[in-house]
């Protein structure tokens, strides 16, 4: 991620970042703490004089397989690097543990940097764009970054904290659909069909999947990732929550600035971009049976895909689960809101011998129709591995132990 963006930073924002700072505009944000109280304080004695503004963004990934130092002592060190090369005084600085938040100042540029575990973001405020991106040069070339490749995909996962909405952000490693595609016999064309639509959001606002564990639903949602990553992809790891709670639901769907998670140096616009939401795990959401028990979040989230909550949001979920279902609500299902309901079913015998012996492990033969996850413990030498299905895609934190980067300490 090398480019940068030119564009107003639309919404309000919380601690770690300004808020609406267009030509002209006035900032409103909210302190949310004392913390957000001084922050707010000195990035408005900042700002005030640079109007008109232009604003300059850009992201990348840390170096280091995608772990930043755990080391805070670097991050304060990087950023005085940072300081000391552009002549800039740190008006603000806000550390943790887990996170680090600042703002550094000078003649005509303010400079918001964010460090996390795993990423890192500059915004550039000035009236000189010029300017702006010559600073996120500087800041690039003292935080080491790490090239995602072509299989990494930003995904930004959402959760419900004691401050409404938090989320943090992954980039995953996603498989490309045909180098998968020979693992889904019988239902392969179908996500094919899907994968190569270009703006499923336009079409319908639902994909539903289910079937039984190991039957290889997480690795192609990843692959979906991949396709439709043009999209801006968001897992939502409480689904019951989220459809519960009005607020938190609105202030994921329509205040997502408020993290500072919509910056993209890819979509300098993100008018027509749409959203992919996954919620795993959620079958009461959809199944008839279940209108009684949960009334709420179904209505919910058929506001979202076909009423007037979801009108003009680009919105689409794609809901997948492990249960049975015997009958999926039909209002689901009508057209213009379904955009596809699926089983992934285990492999027959005939199937999975074949698929054994294609890559070389001919003459296995099985009592019962296997599943992906099983056919790939024969291949791996784990026949007798329990069947839990194949890697989840919810949230997971950084591994520990990651090093810091060569010559950042």
């Amino acid at each position: 991620m090398n480019q940068s963006a030119v564009r107003a930073s639309p919404g309000a924002e919380s601690m770690g970042s300004l808020g609406d700072l267009k030509a002209g505009a006035v900032i409103t944000l909210q302190a949310r703490t004392i913390e957000d109280y001084l922050f707010l304080q000195a990035v408005r004695q900042q700002v005030d004089a640079l109007r008109p503004l232009e604003t300059v963004t850009r992201e990348w990934r840390w170096r280091s397989d995608g772990c930043s130092p755990n080391s805070p002592d670097v991050w304060d060190s990087l950023l005085d690097s940072v300081s000391e090369g552009l002549g800039l005084r740190v008006a603000y600085r806000m550390r943790t543990d887990r996170r680090l938040v600042a703002i550094l100042a000078g003649s005509g540029l303010v400079l918001e940097i964010r460090v996390a575990r795993d990423w890192i973001e500059a915004v550039a405020y000035s009236r000189d764009a010029g300017a702006a991106r010559a600073s996120l040069d500087v800041v690039g070339a003292t935080f080491p970054r790490q090239d995602v490749g072509p299989s990494g995909v930003r995904v930004i996962f959402w959760f419900s904290g004691p401050r409404g909405a938090q989320a943090t952000t992954r980039v995953l490693d996603c498989p490309s659909w045909p180098s998968i595609a020979g693992n889904y016999p019988g239902i392969a064309s179908r996500i094919e069909w899907l994968v190569g639509l270009e703006r499923p959001h336009e079409i319908g606002r639902l994909v539903f999947w289910h079937g039984p564990p190991g039957t290889g639903k997480s690795y192609a949602v990843r692959a979906l990732m991949r396709a439709w990553r043009s999209m801006r992809i968001e897992v939502v790891t409480d689904p019951e929550r989220f459809f519960e709670d009005a607020s938190y639901l609105h202030e994921v769907l329509f205040s997502p600035n408020v993290l500072g998670l919509v910056s993209d140096e890819d979509h300098a616009d993100d008018s027509g971009r749409g959203r992919l939401f996954v919620v795993e795990d959620a079958p009461d959401l959809v199944m008839e049976a279940s209108r009684s028990t949960v009334a709420n979040r179904m209505a919910r989230l058929l506001n979202l895909t076909d009423g007037l909550l979801g009108q003009g949001t680009g919105l689409l979920f794609l809901l997948t689960t492990n249960e049975e279902i015997d009958r999926i609500d039909p209002a689901f299902m009508r057209p213009g809101r379904a955009l596809q309901g699926l089983r992934f079913l285990p492999f027959d015998r005939a199937a999975a011998e074949d698929w054994l012996s294609r890559r070389g492990h001919a003459g296995v033969s099985f009592a019962e129709d296997p599943s992906l996850a099983a056919l790939y413990a024969t291949i791996h030498g784990r026949p007798d591995v329990e069947e839990k299905g194949v890697s989840r895609i919810g949230y997971t934190r950084p591994a520990a132990g990651c090093q810091a980067p060569p010559g950042s300490t």
